[in-house]
């Protein structure tokens, strides 16, 4: 009685693949999601905010980005910089004040660019284990 494999010398090699293609491709993918919502958020905020009824262009011109990662975990920060000399008064314009009503930037944003950060999410995957 025996067991004959066949086909895993490929699958392993495709699983190596995976290790060492992986990391750009999805650095890329988490790069391009983040950027997407910085600038949504931006777009959400700058007319009213910006130069209109808030008058906070520095809390506009401070949203941003930092990615990080560890050997498996891709991650992005999205939001108004600590060091932007408004950042402090950055909650008055996402969930409003007394006087002011919300304009919520943040999570909307993340909200539109959830499908096709998830799409793009899955297309790196299928084109890693496709050899692409």
């Amino acid at each position: 009685m025996g067991v004959t494999v066949v086909g895993l010398d490929e699958l392993i090699h495709d699983l190596e693949r995976v290790q060492s293609d992986g990391p750009p491709k999805f650095r890329k993918v988490v790069a391009k999601g983040a950027r997407n919502i910085k600038v949504e958020w931006k777009r959400r905020w700058l007319p009213r905010i910006g130069g209109g009824a808030m008058n906070l262009p520095h809390i506009v011109r401070g949203i941003g980005y930092d990615t990080d990662e560890t050997a498996t975990t891709f991650s992005a920060e999205i939001g108004v910089s600590r060091t932007n000399s408004q950042a402090p008064l950055a909650h008055f314009p996402e969930y409003g004040s007394i006087k002011n009503a919300p304009n919520p930037g943040g999570l909307p944003s993340l909200l539109e660019e959830e499908p096709r950060f998830v799409r793009a999410v899955a297309d790196a995957a299928v084109d890693l284990l496709e050899g692409r």
